[in-house]
């Protein structure tokens, strides 16, 4: 048996932390991890976040970006920021949906 890396370890609790529904998608990165495939890996983890508009909280973003420098794939996770929970918030208060900025539990005024 070959011992887990970090990269394993980093990769795999993005994967389990995860709001990734999609038991293909989970299968196809955990595939790619125990191949050593890093980079697509987190390229796919990445990929399928954003593709599926999944929801993700700063830190769990902040995870994704010290995990995309730890890879050499520093920009992979850039357009993530806007899946953000905050960052949706605020976009919602400046298009005016403030019934949805209520529903978050937030305050926000528009500029």
């Amino acid at each position: 048996m070959v011992p887990m890396t970090d990269d394993d370890r980093t990769l795999l609790g993005l994967l389990d932390d995860s709001p990734l529904t999609s038991p293909s998608a989970i299968d196809d990165i955990r595939d790619f991890i125990t191949a050593g495939e890093y980079g697509l890996a987190f390229d796919t983890l990445c990929s399928r976040l954003y593709e599926d508009e999944h929801q993700v909280t700063r830190t769990y973003f902040e995870r994704l970006q010290a995990a995309g420098k730890s890879l050499y794939l520093p920009r992979s996770a850039d357009g993530l920021g806007e899946l953000v929970a905050d960052a949706n918030v605020e976009a919602m208060a400046s298009r005016g949906d403030y019934a949805l900025v209520r529903w978050f539990g937030v305050e926000v005024r528009a500029q």
